[in-house]
This record gives C-alpha cells, structure tokens and sequence, in this order.
C-alpha cells in the first residue's frame, strides 16, 4: 500500500476549513514545521533562494491556519467564560481573621416526592406527591474552617390544591420542618477541597474530574459546578474550573450590564427525562445561581413541562465581624 503525504497547502487549507478544535499535537506539529523550515535556511545553499521562502511561507501558513482554527471554532460561551477564568485568577482569596467570619447565604428550591405509604388512607391522585421545598441558609465560616449555620425552611408549593390538602392532613409539613430555623455547627467546610488534591492546571484538572465521573459531559459539568459552590474555592482552582467548563462549551444564554453571565446545557441520562441546567457566573468567575429544569415534566405524575426540580442563589463570601445567631 502506498502511504500517502498531504501537501503542507493542503493541510493548512484543512485547518482552516475544519470545525474541530486543534489538538496540542496540531501546535506542536506546526511548530517543528517552521522550525524545520527556518533551520533549512541556514544550510548551505543546495536549492534556490525561492525555494527557502517557499518552505518558511508554508510553514508560517500553517501556524496562522492553526491559531486561527482556534479563534474562529471558540463559541462565544467558551470565550467569554475563559476571560471570566483570566479575572478569577487575579482576585484576591478570601482570607479569614481570627475575629471575623466569612459569610455566604444561598436560598434554595428542590423537587421533594412522597409515596402513598407516607398519606396512609388518604388518596392521592397519582402514585406519589411531588412538591417544592423552600429554604434559605446562611453560613458563617470560622477561621479554623468551622462553620455555623441556620436554616430556615420556608414553604412547600404544590402542583395542585388537593396535592397541597393531603400534604398537610398527613402531617408531612413537620417532617420537612416547615417555618422550623434549625442551627448547627460543622467542624470542616471544605470537604470537597480537602477529600481530593485538585490540581490547578486545567489539563489536569480535567484528568482527575474524570477519573470520578468518568467522561459524560454532563456529569463533569455537574462536579465543576460542585467545587463553584465551595465558598473559601483558591481563585487559581476557580480559574481552572472555569477552563475546564469553558472546554465543555456550554450555550450562552444572557450576558447582563454588569458583566454577569448565564449559561445552559440540555442533557438526557439513561432512565431519566431530558433535563436543562442554567448557570450564572459573576465577573470574577463566582457560581451565583443554578437551575435544573425537567424540560418534559413526568407526565405519568402530573408534573408539567417546565418543572423545576431544583434552584439555587448563591450570595459571594465576604468578611463580617460577627455570626449573628444566639
């Protein structure tokens, strides 16, 4: 078999054509070329002047082709969350004195579901009862890493009058501790930081997120989104977080005024509906709100389409001089 060579103009005409992001190996590639190219210059002079210019134009061509592939396939999305990586990594990290607290609020909305067995022999229409449960918490974070936290559980909301009715004949509002402020104390907030070494370099990053997750884009998305929410998150690790997303190519949904942006990926799992999840970052890359809506509802439950399983505000950590709880 005869092992064909493309001509350097065809390849760079390739590169310029193709919808697929260059690897680092098409860099590296391009790069020997023009090595090779400019080193041929400095030879003793076997071919014609002509010809050396040849050589280091078509080289050149294919670096251009290669950086330009790169500009040209970048979403607008994935450009604009690599500037929010640029400006993650030159903000300051939050650092806690040992008389002041760092503080973080986030109100949040989740799907709750409750089967028959839990109405007893009060009917319900479908074979289970799904509900939004509303809370807010606020988190005061010691310097030693301690944290100090109230919830308030503030309402259900319900998909029908008789849903909302059987709820409460059944006594399921003590159980989710409706108009109930529970406080607790937790020894360690960062878990997630402090159960794995994440690297800060993105390539590896990316590695060790999918040695847990494996490589469903969804699922590497979700683990991201997961070290976004830690709040005391190193701005080098938050930059290469943002990387990592930005990789991943999410849509851009809304840019607002002030620099913040909201982003979107729809996503099916195996046994489940399709799903849609929205995200906002702030001007310096800080998760402030997510979203996971069931982009069909369930039907067989009576859940519409549009449905929000779960939502999530998140207020940016900052210094306070005291925990305001009894």
């Amino acid at each position: 078999m005869t092992e064909t060579t493309h001509h350097p103009v065809d390849l760079a005409i390739r590169a310029l054509t193709t919808t697929i992001d260059p690897s680092r190996a098409d860099f590296d590639y391009a790069r020997n070329r023009l090595t090779e190219a400019i080193s041929t210059a400095t030879r003793p002079p076997t071919r014609t002047r002509s010809r050396r210019s040849w050589a280091i134009g078509l080289a050149l061509l294919m670096v251009i082709a290669v950086f330009l592939v790169q500009t040209v396939t970048s979403s607008p999305a994935s450009a604009l969350i690599t500037e929010l990586a640029e400006v993650a990594l030159t903000t300051d990290p939050l650092v806690i004195p040992d008389d002041q607290f760092g503080y973080i609020r986030i109100d949040s909305t989740s799907l709750a579901t409750a089967g028959q067995d839990a109405f007893g022999d009060i009917d319900i229409a479908y074979e289970s009862v799904l509900y939004s449960l509303s809370y807010a918490r606020e988190s005061w974070i010691g310097d030693e890493g301690t944290v100090r936290q109230r919830t308030t559980y503030l309402s259900a909301a319900f998909l029908s009058p008789a849903d909302e009715s059987a709820y409460y004949a059944a006594g399921l509002d003590k159980g989710d501790h409706l108009g109930e402020t529970i406080v607790e104390t937790q020894l360690d907030t960062n878990q997630i930081l402090d159960e794995t070494a994440w690297p800060t370099d993105p390539v590896e990053l990316e590695a060790t997120i999918r040695s847990h997750v494996g490589d469903d884009r969804t699922e590497i998305l979700q683990e991201c989104l997961g070290l976004l929410r830690e709040p005391l998150l190193p701005p080098e690790l938050r930059s290469a977080v943002l990387l990592v997303i930005a990789g991943l190519d999410p849509e851009l949904v809304d840019e607002s005024p002030d620099g913040a942006a909201t982003f979107s990926v729809g996503f099916e799992q195996e046994d489940q509906e399709p799903m849609r999840l929205t995200f906002t970052l702030d001007t310096a890359g800080h998760l402030t709100f997510e979203e996971l809506v069931l982009v069909d509802g369930y039907p067989d439950l009576g859940v519409p389409p549009g449905t929000v399983d779960s939502s999530a505000t998140y207020s940016v950590p900052f210094l306070v001089d005291r925990a305001n709880l009894p």
